[in-house]
């Protein structure tokens, strides 16, 4: 007597469509969220490209613990104030001092092209990308970001 298997099967597919379903729709969400969350930023200083040109103005902007916003102006050969401080209160920046500064530095050097930030240890990342985000609406190009 010979015991042979029968070699037909079922096997259901229901559960592995319904798991190919919801990876699909968390797929689909997940890079609707990569656009959403991502931010220009290149390299400002460093680049050999911008060794190689002349030396361009360039604005750092120094983030401290206590609030304090400091911007200095390097490579300029004709300004006033080479150095600014805004002085925050318990950690918070005057963002609308800070605005309205950087405004009328571009307004008054057009050729600002290149900021780099340098944030504390102790700096919150909402306050560095807040940085960002107003100097480029600023029309200012070129931001980078110091490494702590």
């Amino acid at each position: 007597m010979s015991h042979k298997k029968d070699i037909n099967f079922e096997i259901n597919l229901l559960p592995v469509i319904s798991l190919l379903a919801v990876c699909i729709s968390f797929l689909l969400l997940t890079t609707v969220w990569i656009k959403i969350g991502t931010l220009d930023v290149k390299q400002a200083l460093g680049d050999s490209s911008v060794l190689t040109q002349k030396e361009t103005p360039s604005l750092w902007v120094i983030m401290g613990e206590s609030g304090d916003m400091i911007f200095q102006l390097k490579n300029m050969a004709s300004t006033k104030k080479k150095q600014i401080r805004f002085t925050g209160k318990k950690s918070s920046f005057h963002w609308q001092k800070i605005q309205k500064f950087t405004k009328s530095l571009k307004h008054d050097v057009p050729e600002l092209q290149v900021a780099l930030v340098f944030p504390d240890r102790l700096t919150s990342f909402d306050d560095v990308v807040k940085t960002i985000d107003m100097l480029k609406k600023t029309q200012i190009t070129d931001v980078g970001v110091a490494p702590l």
